[in-house]
């Protein structure tokens, strides 16, 4: 229910989906399968429509090269983050706007 969202909801959701996703993604599944193997299950998991897959293989494509350009997991976490909470923010910002 974005209605009862508050910033430090978006803040905690967001941190908590880009940690352990990067680490179980980018840390261990990537480090194993590679890249692009990577980012087709990060978007098959995240698909709930087929352009939101292409959306979610793409950018597990972006986060997936932000590790193996950085060699560290706080890149792609930070990233995942940053995503993950403007996209939130957008979203209750859209709901609010079509309240008024």
């Amino acid at each position: 229910d974005l209605k009862a969202m508050r910033f430090h909801h978006i803040l905690g959701f967001s941190l908590l989906a880009a940690f352990p996703e990067e680490i179980l993604f980018r840390g261990v599944i990537q480090v194993e399968l590679g890249l692009l193997v990577t980012a087709l299950i990060f978007g098959g998991l995240h698909a709930l429509t087929r352009l939101y897959f292409v959306y979610a293989t793409t950018a597990g494509l972006l986060l997936g090269a932000l590790f193996a350009l950085s060699g560290t997991l706080w890149t792609p976490i930070g990233a995942h983050f940053a995503i993950d909470l403007i996209t939130f923010l957008l979203l209750l910002q859209r709901q609010n706007h079509h309240i008024d």
